[in-house]
């Protein structure tokens, strides 16, 4: 059963008030850097400064990748963890023999488990599944796992359009024929057993 509970920001962030003055100069003057650099490329080329206006805006604007489930915490006390809901592919049930028919053929999201922290420490996982498969990944691991899957997407693509390619020439055979050749196989194999008995 799971209860909606959004995590405090104190129970994530750092504490302190010398720890809070070193983010915000951090921050400050991380933002001061960003700020010249845009202002010299701005004055050294219109036309980039105009393209990254419009990404800007254009990032603005977007609609949000994840719904508001796919990046709240929630405690699921049968896990005894936080967990996010998982972001989900439309396209279900790819397994060869069905068995997964209602699963998603790929589902996404965290878990965040802060047991006793003092103690055990505070862990976050990406749960990665493929069907029945379920894969839990550290974000490096699963940093590199979109990577990979990013460099298999053309690999993916001259697959299927050589399948397509192929597959154009794909026929139904004759059930006839295919029925005369089974009883064709039989009648051979057990000539075969009996010359060996």
């Amino acid at each position: 059963m799971k209860r909606t509970t959004t995590i405090p920001q104190s129970a994530t962030a750092r504490s302190g008030r010398a720890a809070f003055a070193a983010e915000a100069a951090q921050m400050t003057t991380e933002a001061a850097e960003k700020a010249a650099v845009r202002r010299s490329v701005d004055a050294q080329f219109p036309a980039v400064a105009a393209l990254l206006a419009d990404t800007d805006t254009a990032r603005e604007h977007r609609e949000p990748i994840l719904t508001p489930e796919q990046s709240t915490f929630t405690l699921d006390y049968g896990l005894g963890a936080w967990r996010t809901t998982s972001a989900e592919t439309e396209l279900r049930g790819v397994d060869a023999d069905g068995e997964d028919a209602s699963e998603p053929f790929l589902a996404v999201e965290v878990v965040m488990s802060d047991y006793r922290p003092q103690a055990y420490g505070r862990t976050t996982k990406v749960w990665l599944q493929y069907g029945l498969t379920m894969g839990e990944l550290t974000p490096v691991k699963a940093r590199e796992v979109l990577a990979a899957i990013k460099g298999f997407v053309p690999q993916l693509e001259a697959v299927i359009a050589l399948a397509e390619e192929t597959g154009a020439g794909d026929f139904e055979g004759d059930p006839e024929i295919a029925r005369l050749d089974q009883e064709a196989e039989r009648r051979r194999t057990r000539a075969i057993d009996e010359a060996r008995s």
